[in-house]
């Protein structure tokens, strides 16, 4: 029987590493939270657009043997607008698509909540879409990063808000996992309108 959660530290060791960490120490994802009735305006937002700066994501492994799958733009799926972030097509098995990277500045301190519209279409229970947040500095993201959502199948546009954020540094992880055999759906995980409140 195959095994979800299997992994293959030697080809992916950051990814897999900081998979081990998380479920050693007990780090289980925990549901979405909500903003409350009253939505406030968003202190800064990223849908993505080329028209528009967004904010300052990035993949630190990108050009290493350990992530030849970066993230990149599409049109194909989002939620809104014209464009979206996705993991690549085309992924192999046993391999994983590394980390798009979101650490807050110092405006992004001030909000209290994140919220992010995701979409996964995997295959159910073993090709994974993950994220991470870690209330520290990109350096330190693999010692204090948690897990905040573990997601496979078909899930359709949804949406996943972390709050607790004010005065705080936090970094956030995307990573879509795939397990050594099989594929389903689209093969690949997307997030789209990225806004802190």
């Amino acid at each position: 029987m195959r095994n979800a959660y299997r992994s293959h530290p030697s080809a992916w060791p950051v990814l897999f590493a900081l998979a081990a960490a998380l479920a050693s120490a007990g780090c289980l994802p925990d549901k979405s939270e909500t903003l409350g009735d009253a939505i406030p305006a968003a202190k800064a937002t990223d849908g993505f657009e080329s028209s528009s700066p967004g904010l300052s994501w990035y993949n630190p492994f990108a050009t290493t043997s350990t992530n030849p799958n970066p993230w990149g733009i599409t049109t194909a799926d989002k939620h809104g607008g014209a464009n979206g972030k996705a993991s690549p097509t085309g992924m192999p098995n046993s391999s994983a698509s590394g980390f798009l990277l979101y650490s807050c500045t110092a405006t992004d301190q001030k909000a209290t909540a994140v919220k992010v519209w995701y979409r996964v279409s995997s295959e159910a229970n073993f090709d994974f879409f993950d994220v991470y947040v870690a209330p520290s500095t990109v350096s330190d993201f693999r010692a204090t990063a948690y897990q905040k959502l573990h997601v496979s199948g078909d899930s359709g546009w949804q949406s996943l808000v972390v709050s607790g954020l004010s005065g705080t540094l936090q970094t956030f992880a995307f990573c879509y996992v795939k397990d050594y055999t099989g594929s389903s759906g689209l093969d690949r995980a997307f997030i789209d309108d990225v806004s802190f409140y």
